[in-house]
C-alpha cells in the first residue's frame, strides 16, 4: 500500500545551473543583503544605545507614538461607525456606490497613501505651492507650515 501511494511521485530531476538560476540567486542577495543588514545591525551590540536612548529620547518616542495610536484609533473608529451607520440607516442617491467606497482605504496599502500625503503637503507639493502663489510668498520663513 505505501510502495503504491509512493510510486506515484517520481523523483525530481536535477536541472543544470543556468544563467537564469545565477540571475535569481543575485537578485535574492540584492532583495535580502538590506534585509539581513539592518537585522544584524538592530541585533548587534549596541554599545550602551539603549541607556543613551532612555536617557534622551525614548520616553518621547513612547508617549508620542501612544498618543498617536490613541488619536487614529478614536478617529478611525469614530468616522468609521458614523459612515457606517449613515450608510446602513439611511437611503440616499449613491448609497450603494459609497458602501464600496468604504472599503478602499483597506485595499490601499498605507504606505501608498503615505506617499500621497507627503507629496501633496511637502513644500514644492501643490498645497503649499498654492498657498505661496495665492498669498504672495516666497519663502518658508514667510509661513509656518507644519512639518
Amino acid at each position: 500500500m505505501v510502495a503504491t501511494f509512493l510510486s506515484q511521485f517520481t523523483r525530481a530531476q536535477r536541472r543544470p545551473f543556468d544563467r537564469w538560476s545565477g540571475g535569481v540567486i543575485v537578485l535574492c542577495g540584492l532583495i535580502l543583503g538590506p534585509v539581513i543588514a539592518v537585522l544584524l545591525a538592530a541585533f548587534g551590540d549596541s554599545a550602551g544605545l539603549w541607556s543613551h536612548l532612555y536617557d534622551t529620547v525614548l520616553g518621547r518616542y513612547v508617549s508620542n507614538t501612544l498618543i498617536l495610536m490613541a488619536g487614529v484609533g478614536a478617529l478611525a473608529v469614530g468616522f468609521g461607525v458614523s459612515s457606517a451607520w449613515v450608510i446602513s440607516r439611511y437611503d440616499f442617491a449613491g448609497r450603494r456606490m459609497l458602501e464600496w467606497m468604504l472599503l478602499l482605504p483597506a485595499a490601499i496599502p498605507a504606505y501608498i497613501i503615505a506617499y500621497s500625503y507627503t507629496e501633496f503637503f511637502e513644500y514644492a507639493g501643490p498645497l503649499q505651492s498654492g498657498l505661496r502663489h495665492m498669498f504672495g510668498w516666497q519663502s518658508p520663513r514667510d509661513y509656518w507650515f507644519p512639518e
